[in-house]
């Protein structure tokens, strides 16, 4: 019998010897024990941990640390309230204030003095450092047994290559990956966040004043763009997320269409909420043939559109039934001023109505975007 791999030794050793330190963990001093066991169960969000703050209503693991993100670099004297975490949106706020009330404690408690607790961790460190060595080793073994000259009469070694795009069955959830960009536009450089093949028909997100483009990954909307064959691309607008702001405030239809030209594309779909809808209805404005649909969730500045020349591009108006920032009235009106406009009403909405009906919001949104590509093809 062959004595096996140097790599598959090394790895039933790690298995060996993680498994044996896990049941073999170092407990806590009994002077930490008792310091944990006259703490409370945990409820004020001043100092939940992200695990802890997964309690909360319709809070998963990316609104959990979305909280954290904002509560301990808050920094102004202003009071921080649930609307002010990127992702949480009216209706989810409203229902983390009921859970809080119900409970006897302030609804808006993100901001104020906080007393920090221990953290016991049951976890032996000597398991990590010894799979992490033995980890080490085997690589290191097998990159020489891979890269070792072929011996004369012996039969050649077949080392692994890296599959080829076109054989890669990996490739398509690769590029559907989100990932970090910057873009250099006049006045500076914008953040943004892709996924999707780049060279696949462009739609361009914006942002509304309280969000960014985060906002888009923790809502799952660029993975279901890239998902849908499309290339997504979420901006922070300059002055807001990751974008420095500019020496001067940009015009919007300018910024915009540098922004489609960096992207390597010649027109967008555009998805613009509240400011960042006013900000697409510019370009629509001004440079319709730039823009090949647009997706507007009650837009500011709605109420002043006037399309100056050109041919209205295909257009989803998206409204929150329930918007107390822009009355839902204003759906229709805007409507009338876009020829051939679809109108959809959220039911019980907010005005960041993607963020209260996000299942809804997805399925209008890439059925509208294929909509609009087939019909320009």
């Amino acid at each position: 019998m062959e004595r096996p791999p140097g790599y598959v030794v090394a790895v039933l050793a790690v298995l060996l010897a993680g498994g044996t330190l896990a049941r073999c963990p170092r407990h806590p001093s009994p002077e930490v024990l008792a310091r944990v066991r006259a703490l409370p169960v945990e409820l004020d969000p001043r100092r939940m941990d992200a695990r802890e703050l997964r309690q909360l209503p319709g809070v998963g693991t990316r609104l959990a640390r979305a909280i954290v993100h904002a509560r301990d670099g808050h920094r102004d004297s202003q009071a921080l309230v649930w609307e002010d975490v990127p992702g949480i949106g009216e209706a989810r706020a409203a229902a983390i204030r009921a859970w809080l009330a119900e409970r006897g404690l302030a609804t808006d408690p993100l901001a104020g003095e906080v007393t920090s607790y221990p953290v016991v961790m049951n976890r032996d460190p000597r398991a990590t450092w010894t799979a992490l060595v033995a980890l080490l080793a085997a690589c290191g073994e097998r990159a020489h047994e891979t890269a070792a000259p072929e011996v004369h009469g012996a039969a050649p070694v077949e080392v692994d290559r890296p599959a080829t795009a076109a054989t890669s069955p990996t490739k398509s959830a690769a590029s559907n990956e989100v990932r970090a960009r910057k873009l250099a536009v006049e006045g500076g450089e914008i953040a943004a966040l892709s996924a999707g093949d780049d060279s696949a028909p462009l739609v361009l997100l914006l942002h509304g004043m309280r969000y960014s483009a985060e906002t888009w990954r923790e809502l799952g909307t660029l993975a279901a763009l890239a998902e849908g064959g499309f290339h997504a691309l979420a901006i922070d607008w300059p002055g807001f997320g990751e974008t420095r702001a500019f020496s001067a405030d940009p015009r919007p239809a300018q910024l915009l269409a540098q922004v489609i030209a960096a992207a390597g594309a010649e027109r967008a779909l555009l998805v613009g909420p509240s400011m960042g809808g006013g900000f697409a209805l510019e370009l629509v404005k001004t440079s319709p043939e730039r823009v090949a649909g647009l997706v507007a969730i009650a837009p500011a500045a709605s109420e002043s559109f006037q399309l100056s020349s050109g041919s209205m591009p295909p257009a989803l108006i998206l409204w929150g039934e329930k918007d107390e920032v822009l009355p839902v009235t204003r759906a229709r009106e805007l409507a009338d001023h876009m020829p051939g406009a679809r109108v959809e009403i959220l039911p019980a909405a907010s005005h960041a109505c993607y963020l209260d009906a996000p299942g809804r919001f997805h399925e209008l949104l890439v059925s509208f975007t294929r909509e609009v590509f087939a019909r320009g093809q």
